[in-house]
């Protein structure tokens, strides 16, 4: 019970100092299509308070998240023959998390990576086993995790 506490006292702290109010997720109704259709069955970034319940397991930056089931970084996590969604809201993110796709990607293993992030970081053409499903330029949906209560 004392880890238990200690853990949820670690989130909270982890939450209260990480920009928890700038968070941006993605509207749990797109979640649930995508993970329906595409038939994800992991969330590659994300954080114990706002992992969607949609997909059964999850990565998180935080070490702290692994008392609550994260798998651990996803740049460090086995992800091969995996379907994993991957949302990518900051710039600073992008380029640790495209060169660990390039490696999962590589797999002999079925791996299936669904990236949404902005669009600048595609701007290169793609590499080898990379498609592009589509291309919203500017307008996207997102919320901000402080508005997550209302859904």
């Amino acid at each position: 019970m004392r880890s238990f506490v200690s853990n949820i006292r670690n989130l909270a702290q982890v939450a209260a100092t990480s920009g928890f109010r700038n968070i941006r997720l993605l509207s749990p109704e797109l979640v649930h299509i995508l993970v329906h259709s595409l038939d994800l069955t992991v969330e590659g970034n994300t954080l114990g308070v706002v992992n969607s319940p949609l997909l059964a397991e999850w990565c998180s930056p935080n070490d702290t998240d692994m008392a609550f089931g994260s798998l651990g970084r996803f740049n460090s996590t086995d992800l091969t023959g995996k379907n994993v969604l991957l949302f990518l809201a900051y710039p600073e993110e992008h380029d640790g998390f495209l060169s660990r796709v390039d490696f999962l990607i590589q797999s002999r293993k079925p791996t299936r990576i669904l990236i949404i992030a902005p669009s600048l970081i595609f701007r290169r053409p793609l590499s080898r086993g990379w498609l592009e499903l589509a291309y919203i330029p500017f307008g996207f949906p997102l919320i901000p995790a402080n508005d997550l209560k209302t859904y």
